[in-house]
């Protein structure tokens, strides 16, 4: 199975590929994974470049998969309120998908990947059971305080 980033951009003719990769995932260390910088747990790594762009990138599918589950973006009106405004406004938009590859005869793996502080809407193809392919947009990055 392929991977991809959740962001796609051009890649310049004498970038290598980690230093590509990199650059369109830039962990805000604040919020590292698996721990932040208070050593509490946190579940994710927060991609910093999306969050402060007039125009959010679209988040994009890893691999070829299948939504679990998933929220649609509350209103302005709640991110900028408690709950989610608990340290700056929060979007709460997220999709799950699970991913299963072949990784020899007879035996699968599965895995998961979440794609959580959406803004704004999910992409319309997005509902439970739907088959999402590498590099489909999933929604726009959103706000984290």
């Amino acid at each position: 199975m392929i991977i991809s980033p959740p962001f796609i951009r051009n890649r310049n003719a004498e970038e290598s590929d980690v230093s590509w990769v990199n650059s369109m995932m830039p962990v805000d260390i604040r919020r590292n994974f698996p721990l932040n910088e208070r050593a509490s747990w946190h579940g994710g790594m927060h991609i910093t470049h999306s969050d402060m762009a007039p125009h959010p990138e679209m988040v994009r599918a890893i691999a070829d998969g299948e939504v679990v589950s998933f929220r649609n973006p509350s209103g302005t009106d709640k991110r900028d309120a408690f709950p989610l405004n608990y340290n700056g406004s929060t979007d709460d938009g997220y999709v799950l998908l699970k991913h299963k590859t072949d990784i020899g005869e007879n035996c699968t793996v599965e895995y998961y990947s979440l794609y959580m502080h959406l803004q704004d809407r999910l992409d319309s193809a997005i509902r439970e059971g739907a088959r999402v392919w590498r590099k489909d947009p999933i929604g726009r990055g959103g706000m984290v305080d």
